[in-house]
Order: structure tokens, then C-alpha cells, then sequence
């Protein structure tokens, strides 16, 4: 769903400074917060992590939402960070998880495997948003984007 919000330019928002200034915050929390995460993996284990991780993505996708609305630019900004620090538990968790349940042969191809569906995730998201909008005029992604 990431993917397919990123993909809108801009996140579909009329200004774009706002998603982009969420995006520094999001990809500053995931860098400077993934490197500590092993010891919160080993302490809660997959289930837990993939669990908060997975949490923060519609907290993000609210906020853009809830700016459409209200202009608060800091609650998108802020959902970033959470956002950046979630992706940290979420990816962590996810690459733990790639490289130990396949069987040694198999390792490629279920690393393949996930990242086409990943892909293709954000790629037919896209082109959802892409038939919803395709005759509006106003500019931007609607709510029901």
C-alpha cells in the first residue's frame, strides 16, 4: 500500500512539500532506528514485530487522509516517524523471516517470490488509484483513493 501511495507523486496530496518532508522522516527514522532493532527481534520475536510494524502503515495512510481535511501537516510528518520507526520492526522481522524458513536451496527464489508479489502490490494499487482518478479534474487523489 506504501508503494502505491508513494506512486501517486506526492503521495496524491495538492502540495507535495508535505509528503515529502514525511518522507525524510520516515526514511531518517528507519535508518537511524533499524540498527537497534535485532535486540527488540530477539525480545518479542516475528509475530510481535511484523504485528507493530504492520500498524504503523495505516496510521501513515489516516494522516494523509486527515490532511486532505485539515491541513496539519505535522500529524502526516509525525505519522512519517512512526511510520519509519514501525518499517524498522516490520523489515527487520521480514528479512529474519526470508532467510530462515526456506530451505537453503530455496532461498532465492522465496526472496523472488516476495518481492515480485511486493511489487506487483504497489503496481496494481497504483493502477486502481490510476482508474478512480482518471476523470477527475480537480488535481488530486480523492478520499475514496
Amino acid at each position: 500500500m506504501y508503494n502505491a501511495i508513494g506512486g501517486l507523486g506526492g503521495s496524491g496530496q495538492l502540495d507535495s512539500t508535505v509528503a515529502a518532508n514525511a518522507t525524510v522522516a520516515l526514511l531518517s527514522a528507519t535508518a537511524a532506528s533499524a540498527l537497534t532493532y535485532e535486540g527488540y527481534f530477539q525480545m518479542f520475536g516475528p509475530r510481535v514485530c511484523l504485528l507493530l510494524g504492520g500498524w504503523t502503515y495505516p496510521l501513515y495512510s489516516g494522516a494523509l487522509l486527515c490532511y486532505n481535511h485539515t491541513r496539519n501537516s505535522a500529524f502526516v510528518i509525525a505519522a512519517g516517524t512512526i511510520l519509519g520507526i514501525g518499517a524498522s520492526f516490520l523489515w527487520v522481522a521480514q528479512g529474519a523471516i526470508m532467510v530462515s524458513y526456506p530451505l537453503p536451496d530455496n532461498k532465492g527464489i522465496a526472496i523472488a517470490i516476495f518481492w515480485v508479489i511486493s511489487n506487483l502490490g504497489g503496481g496494481i494499487g497504483s493502477f486502481i488509484s490510476f482508474g478512480l482518478n482518471f476523470h477527475s479534474k480537480s488535481g488530486t487523489v480523492t478520499n475514496g483513493t
